[in-house]
């Protein structure tokens, strides 16, 4: 297994706070981004609902219908699959009270009510807000586009009160989907960053990449008021 150096992986997060530091002016001259968020299960007619083709893994772990409904993740830079050098995941925090509530996020750049109008189809366009961490990242010129798979989830449906067989199947299916969009061969860096319940999906699913058998590449994560519980085992699953 590659020894990594503590000072490198240190250098990488302290970049991802300083862009997240930095006076917005200087963002300023920026485009309007947006990006096409995906509903992992959407409706397709008044009375029909369907699973999305483009996540089978959250099938395939069982994870239950009603949060399928409410998982919603975008997808930024999708390079060819053997291009992918890095590969980057930001995940927001829980949506409101049991997830009812579309919240805004400045690590997502998901802005309030971000879904509103979102009844029919797979897939509806959001703008990115300028000051977020998602934003910056996109602006900084730190990663290739051509290189980068960049990642967006705006609803992971990784809440309280889900059982801890719930979130394990979660876990999985997400780092299943993550994964299927590089290979170890080569991939250099993953970046998981994360906030509040986003922020401990983010790391269990660093532990869930090494039991996929990722062993070598290195695994930065970056937490933001992360909000770890014992008693529902949200850090690290038994077993």
């Amino acid at each position: 297994m590659k020894t990594i150096s503590t000072k490198i992986l240190f250098l990488h997060f302290i970049s991802f706070l300083f862009l997240f530091a930095l006076p917005s002016q200087i963002f300023a001259l920026a485009a309007t981004k947006t990006i096409g968020i995906d509903r992992v299960r959407y409706q397709k007619s008044k009375l029909e609902w369907k699973n999305n083709p483009a996540y089978p893994e959250w099938k395939e772990q069982n994870v239950s219908m009603p949060n399928m409904k409410k998982t919603y993740i975008g997808k930024y830079w999708e390079p060819a699959v053997n291009n992918v050098k890095n590969m980057i995941i930001l995940i927001a925090g829980q949506q409101g009270p049991r997830g009812l509530v579309e919240a805004s996020n400045s690590l997502t750049g998901q802005k309030y009510n971000w879904d509103k109008g979102y009844k029919i189809g797979m897939q509806k366009q959001s703008d990115i807000n300028k000051d977020s961490l998602t934003a910056r990242i996109i602006d900084s010129g730190l990663f290739d586009p051509d290189e980068t798979f960049m990642a967006v989830v705006y609803n992971a449906s990784f809440q309280w009160g889900n059982t801890i067989k719930s979130k394990k199947r979660t876990v999985k299916a997400f780092t299943k989907w993550f994964l299927k969009h590089g290979t170890k061969e080569n991939v250099t860096k993953i970046f998981l960053l994360g906030g509040s319940r986003g922020g401990i999906l983010a790391l269990r699913m660093s532990k869930q990449i090494r039991k996929e058998g990722w062993l070598d590449t290195p695994v930065y994560v970056g937490l933001i008021d992360a909000v770890p519980n014992k008693q529902q085992e949200k850090i690290c699953a038994k077993g």
